[in-house]
């Protein structure tokens, strides 16, 4: 298990960054960033995915084949440096190129355990799993909390990226679909619905499949993350030192900023937690609540709203 490569995952705007790099500080970890991420700059993958929230599942495909023979590479720490010289446009790029081909360079030499950070590989974490043994960790988050974090990011999504993904189908229920098809002209709270439905009905379907993978909510490691990222290190076989106690006081303790500041992944988690609150009109609320109220109620009670 110690080698077994670490999939963070889950809704994007769920904490994955938080808890991966958190995950990340643990000795003989060596940290991968989005490796399904579509822009084009350079990335840990030697191809680049033509959709957010690609779904991987039939390889048989050609280009899911090149997919995954760049997901091998990807878990054994083996960078694409040419790919990557055709994708440096500005001086940003460059340093990113620089520092993750050494990073990557250092992981491979160390034999470092990989951990793969990636909200946008969620509809691929069975795919990862069956085929090279990755453990996935899957976050959800409250309903309410993840549409205002939408929302206060302004973060649009095109759902075209799920309507010209043929395979895309076997996913989802028939209204589910439907929803996806009829998706224009939404306001950010109705993507933010529609969206948090998608991710979580396919969330429910993985707990029923593998009751053995790891599921967190984003509020339970925020309200006493010093004891949830310990049962996490040790459900994963990593080790927890006070380097790491020390990591999660600094960037999670109760004298950070309750909102994002200049630095987004160093809060005050506890109040964190409902920021939605403030941030959502009670239209809004009322009307997250009624459209995410069938899936929602299997991971949160009336308490949580």
């Amino acid at each position: 298990m110690t080698k077994k490569p670490i999939l963070v995952t889950g809704t994007h705007r769920s904490g994955t960054t938080w808890i991966g790099q958190i995950l990340a500080k643990a000795p003989n970890v060596g940290y991968i960033y989005e490796p399904f991420n579509i822009e084009p700059r350079p990335s840990y993958s030697a191809v680049l995915n033509a959709h957010w929230f690609e779904y991987v599942s039939d390889v048989s495909d050609g280009r899911q084949k090149g997919v995954s023979g760049s997901f091998d590479n990807v878990v054994n720490f083996k960078y694409p440096w040419k790919e990557n010289i055709h994708r440096i446009k500005t001086i940003h790029d460059c340093a990113r190129y620089g520092r993750d081909l050494s990073k990557t360079l250092i992981n491979r030499s160390l034999s470092r355990r990989p951990l793969v950070k990636d909200p946008i590989a969620f509809f691929s974490a069975e795919w990862m799993h069956q085929n090279f043994d990755a453990i996935p960790v899957c976050i959800s988050r409250h309903p309410a909390a993840f549409c205002s974090s939408l929302k206060v990011k302004d973060w649009q999504f095109d759902f075209d990226h799920f309507r010209t993904q043929s395979n895309f189908k076997k996913l989802l229920s028939k209204s589910l679909l439907n929803s996806i098809n009829e998706a224009k002209g939404l306001n950010i709270i109705e993507q933010g619905i529609l969206l948090w439905n998608i991710f979580n009905h396919v969330l429910l379907q993985y707990k029923e499949k593998y009751p053995e993978w790891i599921y967190i909510r984003h509020e339970d490691v925020s309200r006493d993350p010093i004891k949830e990222f310990q049962i996490l290190f040790e459900k994963l076989g990593l080790k927890y030192t006070t380097r790491v106690k020390k990591h999660i006081l600094h960037i999670s303790g109760t004298r950070n900023p309750s909102e994002q500041s200049k630095n987004e992944f160093r809060r005050n988690s506890i109040e964190n937690i409902s920021n939605w609150k403030h941030r959502l009109s009670d239209t809004e609320i009322s009307r997250i609540r009624e459209g995410t109220e069938a899936i929602a109620s299997h991971f949160y009670s009336s308490d949580d709203w």
